[in-house]
């Protein structure tokens, strides 16, 4: 556990010291040479922030529930043999093998460009990176990645399409989302859903949100029927629990009632509005549809954006004073559900700890 707090304070006060050295600097700057601080500060911090997290995330061993099944599949498909997943991936790691036949290899670069892609977003979509990577490992999507590598890549990547669907580039946000599905196919979701977020306004419709989960529950057993005939393997294994999960719908809880509270700060906001309208949809799904294998497989599509949405939204507020304690309870409250997420890491349903490296 000290392992993880560690690397959450010490990527912190990187962070904050570097964005005080650069900001003295400029301060100190009397030749009258504009200097772009913004620009400046972010480029250094990425580049540094991200050799962290790419390198804690590559040199694990082990950690996961599917590391030593990953280190087969992947062998498996080095060596010709049949295998269920995705095209893409299968493509990625004959491509990888020809490099380095070590299937660690494969999970080294996948964790890299994971990693870059969800500081990618950040660095461009977050008004505040330095909180944004606070709650990106505080809240544990960062060591979540270890998990599911499949998913998390194609996660990372459609969060990184945001960027072009806010730009309406259309084409270019299909092709990225299309990209990722190819190394899981969960990430074709994020076409109708993200389409849909990116054009709701009106805050007077949002009601019929709340009757969402209710309908969705109606039709449980006719779209269990569907689902489970599309992935027979997981009806009734140990992911068929039909567990609520509680701390996503308070994840998509607090994100609406900022949403509501502020949401005249916000409204002509692109960018927030979507995050909002993301999380409601969270809500939705967390609720009406929380008996799905693997729930947050899909759900992370939506409330991962949460990561964007609270440092944006702190940044609306009018008076200063609010912000700063606003910025206070919520980084307050992502250490403390941070040590609380860290009790579940042990869990042999989890195993992300106790954290391992072959490294050293």
């Amino acid at each position: 556990m000290e392992v993880y707090i560690f690397l959450l304070l010490f990527v912190s006060t990187v962070m904050f010291t570097m964005y005080c050295l650069q900001s003295r600097k400029i301060l100190l700057h009397l030749s009258g040479v504009r200097i772009d601080k913004d620009k400046t500060w972010r480029k250094l911090s990425f580049i540094i922030v991200f050799c962290l997290l790419a390198f804690f995330s590559a040199i694990r061993d082990g950690i996961g529930i599917d590391y030593t099944s990953y280190m087969m599949h992947i062998r498996n498909i080095q060596l010709g043999y049949p295998n269920y997943m995705e095209e893409g991936f299968k493509l990625a790691v004959r491509v990888l093998g020809n490099i380095n036949n070590n299937p660690r290899f494969v999970i080294i670069i996948f964790s890299a460009l994971t990693v870059f892609f969800y500081l990618k977003t950040i660095y461009d979509q977050s008004s505040d990176s330095l909180m944004s990577v606070f709650i990106f490992l505080s809240w544990g999507y960062y060591f979540f990645t270890f998990n599911t590598i499949r998913n998390y890549f194609a996660l990372s990547l459609c969060l990184y399409s945001i960027k072009f669907l806010n730009k309406n580039r259309y084409s270019a946000f299909i092709i990225l989302v299309l990209l990722a599905s190819t190394i899981h196919k969960s990430a074709l979701i994020c076409i109708p859903l993200y389409l849909l977020a990116n054009i709701l306004y009106d805050k007077n419709v949002l009601w019929l949100f709340l009757v969402a989960p209710f309908l969705a529950l109606m039709i449980k057993e006719p779209m269990r029927e569907i689902v489970f005939r599309i992935y027979p393997e997981y009806l009734g294994s140990v992911y068929d629990t039909g567990r609520i999960s509680y701390l996503n719908i308070i994840k998509a809880l607090i994100v609406i009632i900022l949403g509501f509270i502020f949401f005249e700060r916000f409204k002509n906001d692109k960018l927030c509005r979507f995050y909002f309208h993301l999380n409601l949809f969270s809500m939705i799904y967390y609720l009406g549809f929380y008996w799905m294998p693997e729930v947050s497989r899909i759900g992370f599509y939506m409330n991962a954006t949460i990561i964007m949405f609270i440092p944006n939204l702190i940044e609306k507020l009018k008076r200063k004073e609010n912000e700063l304690i606003l910025k206070i309870c919520v980084y307050i409250f992502s250490f403390v559900l941070f040590i609380m997420l860290m009790r579940g890491f042990y869990s042999p349903t989890i195993k992300l700890l106790p954290y391992n490296t072959w490294f050293f």
